[in-house]
């Protein structure tokens, strides 16, 4: 398995298995003005204007609004090992 798809599996489970209260908490999504190149790198200033909150130690999520469209990203902040 290469390593985005066992990235890419981690965050699923992240998103799966996050206590019932973060899903139930109400976050306000800013309309972002800054460009967001999907590329999988999270560059400097792409997400400053974005809502943050963490998911726990392992996870950092950012969500923010653009012309109708939700984009949220998810930065990892420990090493996963398989």
């Amino acid at each position: 398995m290469n390593r985005v798809v066992q990235e890419s599996l981690v965050v699923i489970g992240l998103l799966l298995t996050t206590p019932a209260a973060v899903a139930q908490k109400v976050i306000a999504v800013p309309e972002g003005k800054n460009l967001v190149m999907i590329d999988g790198k999270l560059n400097r200033g792409e997400w400053d204007d974005a809502t943050q909150f963490g998911l726990g130690d392992l996870a950092r999520v950012y969500v923010k609004q653009s012309h109708g469209y939700v984009r949220m990203t998810i930065e990892l902040l420990m090493k996963i090992s398989m």
